[in-house]
């Protein structure tokens, strides 16, 4: 099955809990939110694979991480806008000081997606849950400040995602 996949972590229910109300400060009509229950933590985007060759690949090389031991801790979340917090277009829950696990398996994840053919990751992996976008630059900073940083606790399980027209659908997961 030919499929437009990535590679997640679930969010465990303290992350949860402080994505929604990070999600809850957003203004609606400023930015597109993510519908709750889709948040994660992407881990490695495939694209348009063969699931049994490539997903499932890539989710077996790096699921060794996850059950030596599934409590991946996800440090403090604070809200963060790309590029900037000035002229934010997308708002995520940024990870600090996550699990150094968390990004060891982004690279084992990248390198067996590469050796099946998909391309690289070009930027630094960072552990973030996309909250929302928007077409336009808009200033973040009051909001992320009135957002106090707040501990996330502990992923969920590694999930290997299918991306459809429907939401995200998950096909296979550890943990």
């Amino acid at each position: 099955m030919i499929a437009r996949c990535f590679l997640a972590l679930e969010l465990g229910d303290e992350a949860r809990r402080a994505a929604d109300d990070a999600l809850r400060s957003l203004d609606g009509d400023v930015v597109r939110k993510a519908k709750p229950g889709s948040l994660h933590i992407t881990i490695k985007f495939l694209g348009q694979v063969d699931v049994d060759t490539v997903g499932r690949e890539v989710l077996a090389v790096a699921a060794p991480i996850v059950a030596r031991s599934p409590r991946l801790a996800l440090g403090t979340g604070r809200v963060e806008g790309f590029p900037s917090a000035a002229r934010a277009r997308v708002v995520v829950l940024e990870c600090d000081g996550a699990d150094a696990r968390i990004a060891e398996l982004a690279a084992r994840a990248d390198e067996a997606a590469t050796a099946c053919g998909v391309a690289r990751e070009e930027r630094a992996f960072r552990p973030q849950v996309t909250l929302a976008r928007s077409k336009n630059d808009f200033d973040l900073r009051k909001i992320a400040a009135r957002f106090a940083p707040r501990p996330l606790g502990f992923a969920g399980k590694l999930v290997l995602f299918e991306s459809a027209a429907s939401g995200y659908v998950p096909i296979d997961s550890v943990g």
